[in-house]
């Protein structure tokens, strides 16, 4: 139990320090890149609401740490992607496959980027370009999108729980 609950800590803050200072480095578009936000959907998927509780509690108090904007911000996106999340894998995108991630995975990148344009409109009462602004939206959800793709397949060859496909195309004759 201590040996789960060490991993499990060890990798909210392993994640949460990717996220913080080696993405937001990355060139191009790559910088659009939310880690912590695609492994609370991933510990979702895997695991149960409790452990993505605690992904969420421990990974954002860690980036609260390294953020600019007031304290709770983090904290209150992440709670609610968390409960966006499991609402859309719970009543929604039922199944576990590729397509569900996409969409949630879409839907959690569009609410945080929305989330956190609104707190830093409330505290600088600033904002950027509607050009500038829609073309960084696009660009977050493809590069979040396609890192959950490709994280999704590659876990898929783990483990067995997963579903590749949504519906499987059988002829009927």
């Amino acid at each position: 139990m201590y040996k789960s609950i060490f991993a499990n800590a060890a990798a909210i803050i392993v994640v949460a320090l990717l996220d913080a200072v080696f993405v937001r480095s990355l060139p191009f578009a790559l910088f659009h890149l939310h880690i912590f936000f695609l492994a609370i959907v991933f510990v979702l998927l895997f695991s149960n609401l409790r452990l993505a509780a605690w992904w969420t509690l421990g990974g954002a108090l860690v980036l609260e740490v390294f953020s600019f904007s007031f304290f709770g911000s983090y904290l209150i996106i992440a709670f609610f992607v968390l409960l966006v999340a499991h609402f859309l894998f719970e009543k929604v995108m039922t199944n576990r496959s590729v397509f569900s991630v996409m969409v949630v995975t879409a839907s959690v990148t569009v609410l945080a980027d929305l989330l956190f344009l609104a707190l830093d409109f409330w505290s600088t009462r600033v904002i950027q370009g509607f050009g500038y602004l829609s073309v960084a939206f696009i660009e977050s959800i493809v590069v979040n999108v396609i890192a959950a793709i490709v994280f999704f397949y590659v876990a898929n060859t783990a483990t067995r729980r997963l579903k590749p496909v949504f519906l499987p195309f059988i002829r009927k004759w």
